[in-house]
């Protein structure tokens, strides 16, 4: 996946991605974090939570959503390239990697309240 693109937004709004796939359609996803693994020679990585098609029309309570992990490399003419992460052992040290950021949030936000 290349030449994707991404809308910046005030503070108190959401990053989103669009995701072209290979048989051309679009998925818009929610950006939750760009970050860098050290461990991986400072590679930035990006994860996203894929938004299901009328999710704002739905009635259901529980909306099955996935989250995807890619390499992450900001391009010319505010561009971005997306890479897939095909090796088993980098895949999991992103995973780890971006659990444990998530978990530093929420303690963040549990010593807030």
């Amino acid at each position: 996946m290349s030449n994707q693109f991404y809308e910046e937004l005030e503070d108190d709004e959401v990053m989103t991605v669009t995701l072209t796939m290979e048989d051309g359609t679009e998925e818009e996803c929610i950006v939750l974090d760009i970050f860098t693994v050290e461990e991986l020679g400072d590679q930035e990585y990006i994860a996203l939570l894929s938004v299901p098609e009328g999710i704002e029309e739905s009635d259901e309570e529980e909306v099955e959503t996935e989250i995807c992990l890619f390499r992450y490399q900001e391009l010319e003419n505010e561009e971005i390239n997306l890479d897939a992460i095909e090796d088993d052992e980098e895949a999991q040290i992103v995973q780890q990697a971006f659990e444990a950021l998530m978990e530093a949030e929420d303690d963040e936000d549990e010593e807030e309240e």
